[in-house]
Order: C-alpha cells, then structure tokens, then sequence
C-alpha cells in the first residue's frame, strides 16, 4: 500500500496513476496484437511465450533443403544465380540461406576453416618480409 504523509504528495501520486494504468494498458495490447500471448487448454490460463517466425530457410548449414525449395518452385540453379549475385562462387560457400516473408533471400556465408585462414596469414606475412627487405 501507498502511504502519502501530505495532501499535495497524495494528489501527486494520484495523477500518476492514470498514466501508469494507461501504459499497462498499451503494453497489454502491444503483446495481444504481436501474438506474444497464447491462449493454452482450459484452466491453464495465457502464458508468455515467443513468436514463431514465418522465414523459411532455403539453405541451413550448408545443406539445401529440396522440400522447401520444391514447395516453392526454386531449383538450384535460381539459388546459385542469386548466390553468384551476392558474391558467392558457390552454393558450398552459404551457411544459411532465407527467404523472408517479403520475399527477400539472405545469405550468410561459411566461416572459413582455420588452416585457410592460417595459409592466408602465412602468404601476408611472406608478403610483408619481402616488403621490408626491399626497403633495406
């Protein structure tokens, strides 16, 4: 319980309590409206629970999923141009690939493995030796 030790204080805390009310309010009808809350079997009441999302992934860990691109009339060789577009060589180098509800597909590509990424050190560092005897 709120105690108030003044007239003024209490008037105060009193016109608060619209704006407070209000907020819960629009916060109540932001998750109604998200679909946040899901309404379960009888006497179990609402629980909060997460959105499932409506992406659909064309590629997931480097592997394609034929039942989605088939579901959605895309061959291979439509998600390879769109690969090359993105700047892929090839379809081995996509980790992931989604389409969006709103029709956008993104890629994300495959981290490249660490003896890759130590040769490509290794040439840098040859490279720069070389370029510091020059200057000798």
């Amino acid at each position: 319980m709120l105690r108030c030790d003044s007239a003024d204080e209490s008037r105060r805390v009193l016109r608060l309590y619209p704006r407070v009310v209000a907020r819960v309010t629009m916060l109540g009808m932001h998750c109604a409206n998200c679909g946040l809350w899901v309404e379960l079997p009888p006497n179990d009441g609402l629980h909060f629970v997460t959105r499932v999302s409506d992406d659909t992934y064309l590629i997931r860990h480097s592997h394609p999923d034929e039942q989605a691109l088939g579901r959605l009339h895309i061959n291979m060789g439509e998600l390879t141009a769109r690969a090359h577009e993105r700047g892929f060589d090839d379809l081995a180098e996509v980790d992931t690939a989604v389409l969006y509800p709103n029709g956008t597909i993104y890629m994300k590509g495959c981290a490249p493995s660490d003896s890759v990424q130590l040769a490509e050190i290794r040439r840098e560092l040859a490279a720069l030796r070389q370029d510091v005897a020059g200057l000798k």
